[in-house]
């Protein structure tokens, strides 16, 4: 057989492979290149590993693009382990990525808490960037920074320190907590409280044998408001939600505009801001049902433009997200007090009648959802979080990092009693399980955010992880005296009861 040693002059996908006159001829070997990278999308880690050691063609076309398609198809994005992402190589992020799954499907994770109880019960909020969490408890936070250790080649969470923001005084308890756009630095913040203030703050860089520090006001809105009780943002817009079912949009990069402000009806507990539809929108969780109102142009309309139902009669609605991420932005998810998460479709045309008063002629259409979840021994306890693994991201990655849907969709939801987080897959509701947060605290799930490989939540008493990367055993977090003689917290298969319409 001829022999060359030149590279092809032929590219694929911006890739040179030698010609094929080189290696054994054989009937996979004829394909082109762009069908056989189509092919390796059904196989797995183990079936495209063993693929990859045949011959040096094909271990040259795994290394060159094979094992990048295999990670964009497979691997959700984990924001807190990037710094560890950059060092390994496309064939050993795919090691991780299905490593990851298997652990999800398992059920095999490390939990630990990341601080002591609080010296009393808060209605705690977490906040998640590419560099920190950020934990928001009475009147100060609480940031956590992540890392890598090179040495050992593991993730690192270490504490930063805590930020105090309002007075120490009763009534002033942070309400919400969110990332604002600053370059990538992620220190700043808008934070609302019960009082009804509205506050960005830069996190100044902490100084050792200091146990607190003051955070840095940037700015302050007025939002004409007593208490606020819900925030979102949304790129440089903030809305924030008062108790009386008042909204107020604000610009936070100029706060000497006055905010627009609309009045949403019902008392607001939850909301998700969604820009990516072709119809932006707001979906409220109210004190009967989930409202969706248009968000155009930074102002949100008064009236709904749909009602998504719940159990046929009021109730209220603790959370409100979305299902899948990256997935379509007319589908809602949302946690309920009768303890059921429901998935709505904005698309949908089935119906259902809600009463809104005593008064039998007063009715109106609600959206029927298509899909529902529960935990079958915890169904009477009302949904307090929701979260769902993040999508997968690549900022070196000039295709933009959309690959296949991942094989394993995860939502996750916070209970109200004995801190159990409910995790659901979706494609395959029998696989869902449930597991009690470590701490053992008996205490809600207030706050929940999900990336990949690791779930972050807050109880009443404290703030925890579940890390299911498979580098968790060796990862450094936080020192804390419950974790040296903690055993993985309990779980159990709840078979949920999912209902599927349509």
């Amino acid at each position: 057989m001829p022999t060359n040693n030149r590279i092809s002059t032929s590219p694929v996908r911006g890739r040179y492979f030698k010609p094929r006159s080189q290696y054994h001829e054989s009937i996979i070997l004829k394909l082109p290149i762009e069908l056989l990278l189509g092919l390796f999308q059904y196989l797995d880690y183990s079936s495209l590993l063993a693929l990859s050691l045949t011959c040096q063609f094909l271990s040259q076309v795994m290394k060159e693009q094979g094992w990048r398609d295999f990670v964009r198809a497979n691997y959700r994005h984990t924001a807190s382990v990037q710094e560890r992402w950059s060092f390994l190589s496309w064939k050993q992020r795919a090691r991780d990525a299905e490593r990851i799954n298997q652990a999800w499907s398992s059920h095999h994770f490390t939990a630990k808490t990341l601080n002591t109880p609080w010296p009393q019960k808060f209605h705690s909020v977490l906040a998640l960037s590419a560099k920190r969490l950020v934990v928001a408890a009475g009147n100060a936070i609480t940031s956590y920074r992540f890392g890598f250790d090179t040495n050992r080649g593991s993730s690192i969470v270490f504490k930063e320190g805590t930020y105090t923001i309002f007075p120490s005084a009763h009534g002033f308890d942070i309400t919400g907590i969110e990332f604002l756009p600053d370059g990538g630095k992620d220190e700043t913040l808008l934070v609302s409280n019960h009082s009804g203030s509205l506050v960005r703050i830069q996190l100044p860089t902490p100084h050792r044998g200091q146990p607190t520090f003051q955070a840095k006001r940037t700015a302050q809105y007025v939002t004409g408001s007593n208490t606020i009780r819900i925030l979102k943002v949304t790129g440089t817009m903030g809305v924030a939600f008062s108790v009386d079912g008042k909204a107020s949009v604000v610009n936070t990069a100029s706060p000497w505009i006055p905010p627009a402000t609309a009045i949403v009806g019902k008392k607001a507990w939850s909301a998700y801001i969604e820009t990516g539809s072709s119809s932006p929108y707001i979906a409220v969780g109210t004190d009967e049902h989930v409202a969706v109102h248009s968000f155009t142009n930074g102002l949100l309309s008064a009236e709904p433009s749909a009602v998504l139902g719940g159990p046929g009669r009021p109730t209220p609605v603790y959370c409100v997200g979305e299902f899948i991420p990256g997935g379509n932005p007319n589908i809602v998810a949302s946690g309920w007090y009768d303890g059921k998460v429901r998935v709505h479709d904005l698309r949908s045309s089935q119906r259902d009648w809600l009463s809104e008063s005593s008064t039998p002629s007063k009715k109106r259409t609600t959206l029927a959802p298509v899909m529902t979840f529960s935990d079958p021994w915890r169904s009477f306890d009302p949904i307090y979080s929701l979260a769902v693994r993040g999508r997968m991201e690549d900022k070196n990655d000039s295709s933009g990092g959309n690959g296949m849907p991942h094989q394993h969709h995860f939502l996750t939801a916070g209970s109200a009693l004995h801190s159990v987080v409910c995790l659901w897959d979706v494609r395959s509701p029998s696989r869902s399980w449930s597991v009690y947060a470590p701490g053992g605290d008996r205490s809600p799930v207030y706050s929940l955010k999900a990336e990949g490989s690791r779930i972050w939540g807050a109880t009443q008493w404290r703030a925890f992880v579940l890390d299911f990367a498979p580098d968790a055993p060796k990862t450094s977090f936080p020192f804390v005296q419950d974790n040296a003689a903690m055993k993985e917290p309990p779980t159990y298969v709840h078979f949920p009861q999912a209902s599927v319409v349509g």
